[in-house]
């Protein structure tokens, strides 16, 4: 299910973001920021969609 992204704002920041992907096994989100590599838990955009 897609997620609006207006429900992100707790992870956008300044700077140019690429590349997301979630892992097959829907745990982590990694993305790309200015050339360094970050990642979230899958957890927290469950969270921003309650």
């Amino acid at each position: 299910m897609p997620v609006a992204a207006e429900r992100l704002d707790g992870l956008t920041r300044i700077g140019q973001e690429i590349t997301p992907y979630v892992t097959p096994d829907g745990r982590w989100l990694l993305f790309s920021r200015d050339g360094d590599l970050y990642w979230v838990t899958a957890q927290r955009l469950e969270q921003d969609q309650e």
